[in-house]
């Protein structure tokens, strides 16, 4: 069900997106397997704001007042990051960070393949870390992987009805009635504006949690 959901807005399979998955994950694994080394990995995590809001805000709120209490957002902003480095000399050779949006910056008017906020915040630190080299050219991978993003969106503008101006109704999503004006965007003005903004964000918040010296190393055994 959940593949056949997603085939049915993109009127079926895009062979084109398919072949680049399957080749980037196969080429990844074989580099993986091919610079095995001894490593320790370290932990570290932060709150990050402005960057993910809560889709349905309306939903939220039927959850339990003690529930909701525990929390400060109605959304999840803690970004964690795990640190890979060498056990020989102690020199980063990866990063992955989990932070809870969905990488939907670039809206279903974009006819190019994408990999969105995440992957644009990848980049960044990738050529940060790999002094400028072009993607998958560095020694150093970053990944901006996907958590608990639920019902969690980057566009931080909020639904408005674009036939209006006005707020669309918070409870079905829709203006007088009809769901195709209800548009959530931002927070730039168009969506490439949007994807910057929200990588960049992700990307300052992960060099700030590798420099800050808080970083916890992981010990312990591997339990399967």
């Amino acid at each position: 069900m959940e593949h056949l959901l997603f085939d049915i807005t993109v009127l079926g399979h895009v062979e084109q997106t398919f072949e680049a998955l399957v080749e980037g994950i196969t080429k990844a694994i074989t580099n993986a397997h091919e610079s095995i080394q001894s490593g320790r990995i370290y932990l570290n995590s932060g709150l990050l704001r402005n960057t993910n809001i809560n889709r349905s805000p309306a939903s939220y709120l039927l959850n339990p007042e003690s529930e909701r209490k525990q929390y400060d957002y109605n959304v999840d902003k803690q970004m964690l990051q795990l640190k890979f480095v060498s056990a020989d000399n102690n020199d980063i050779i990866g990063l992955i960070h989990w932070f809870p949006v969905h990488p939907v910056s670039m809206n279903n008017s974009n006819g190019y393949i994408t990999s969105d906020n995440v992957g644009y915040a990848s980049i960044l630190m990738e050529q940060f870390l790999n002094n400028g080299a072009f993607p998958g050219e560095g020694n150093i991978v970053s990944a901006f992987a996907s958590t608990n993003l639920g019902d969690v969106s980057p566009n931080t503008r909020g639904p408005i009805c674009i036939n209006t101006g006005l707020a669309c109704d918070e409870v079905t999503s829709t203006c007088n009635g009809q769901a195709r004006y209800c548009i959530a965007s931002g927070p730039g003005e168009d969506m490439f504006e949007s994807t910057k903004i929200i990588a960049d964000n992700m990307y300052s918040k992960a060099l700030e949690l590798l420099n800050d010296g808080n970083a916890v190393k992981v010990t312990g055994a591997i339990k399967i």
